[in-house]
C-alpha cells in the first residue's frame, strides 16, 4: 500500500512540474515610437562646465526572440534576446563655415542597441498577459563635431538597465500580439576634443553625454507550440 502511494506521489509530481514548467520558444518583430534624451555636459579646461539638454522622437524598429515559461498558476516568465534599429540624430549645434572648418556642424546620434530582458508576468484572462520588464542593453552612439565647439569623431558603446511595463494577447494558439513602454538608461561616457570657440580655441574640451530613452512598441510574436 505505501509502495502504491509512492508511485502514485511521484506521478502526481511528475505531472504537476510538467505543466508548470510547460514553455515554448517565441521569435517576433515591432515597431513604435522613441524618444532619445542626452544630458550634454561640455567642458573647457579652464571654465565652469556648461549642461545641454538635448533630445529628439522617431521611428523605432525591433527583432526579438525567446523563451518562455508558462506555469499552471496564471504566472509566467519570459526570457528574451533583442536588437532594435533606432537611427535618431540630435543636432547639437551650427555655426557658419570659416576659412578653415567647412562643416562646422555638432550632432549626437544612437544608432542601434541590444541586449537582453526578463518578462515576470501573470495572466488577468484568459489570452492577456500583464508583464513587468527587467532588461541589460548595450546601445551604440556616435558623437561629431565639426568645428561647431570643437574638433572631434567618434562611435562608442556603453551598457545601460531597461525598465517596463507591457501586456500580451493572445490572437490566435501561435501569434499574441504585445505593447510594451519601455524605460532605458544607459551609462555616463565621456569623449575628448579640441575647442574651436573664440578665445578658447586649441583648449582642450570633454563631452560627458548621458542619454536616455523611452519606447513604445507593438510587436507581433509567434510561438512554436
Amino acid at each position: 500500500m505505501l509502495f502504491k502511494k509512492l508511485i502514485t506521489c511521484t506521478l502526481f509530481l511528475a505531472v504537476g512540474c510538467q505543466q508548470a514548467f510547460a514553455n515554448s520558444f517565441y521569435v517576433g518583430a515591432g515597431a513604435g515610437i522613441s524618444s532619445i534624451n542626452d544630458k550634454q555636459k561640455t567642458t573647457t579646461v579652464g571654465q565652469s562646465p556648461i549642461t545641454h539638454d538635448l533630445g529628439t522622437v522617431g521611428a523605432i524598429g525591433s527583432v526579438l526572440g525567446g523563451y518562455n515559461f508558462d506555469f499552471n498558476n496564471n504566472f509566467n516568465l519570459g526570457l528574451e534576446a533583442f536588437f532594435a534599429l533606432s537611427p535618431k540624430k540630435i543636432t547639437l549645434g551650427a555655426d557658419p563655415p570659416s576659412s578653415t572648418l567647412s562643416n562646422r556642424k555638432a550632432d549626437f546620434s544612437l544608432q542601434y542597441a541590444y541586449g537582453v530582458r526578463a518578462l515576470p508576468g501573470y495572466k488577468v484572462l484568459s489570452n492577456v498577459v500583464g508583464y513587468a520588464i527587467l532588461g541589460v542593453t548595450r546601445g551604440s552612439f556616435s558623437l561629431n563635431d565639426g568645428g561647431a565647439y570643437s574638433i572631434t569623431s567618434t562611435k562608442f558603446g556603453v551598457f545601460g538597465y531597461q525598465l517596463g511595463l507591457g501586456s500580451s494577447v493572445a490572437l490566435m494558439n501561435n501569434l499574441d500580439a504585445r505593447l510594451d513602454f519601455i524605460y532605458t538608461q544607459y551609462a555616463n561616457h565621456t569623449t575628448n576634443g579640441v575647442s574651436t570657440y573664440g578665445s578658447l580655441a586649441g583648449s582642450p574640451m570633454t563631452y560627458q553625454d548621458s542619454p536616455t530613452s523611452f519606447s513604445t512598441l507593438l510587436s507581433l510574436t509567434y510561438k512554436f507550440i
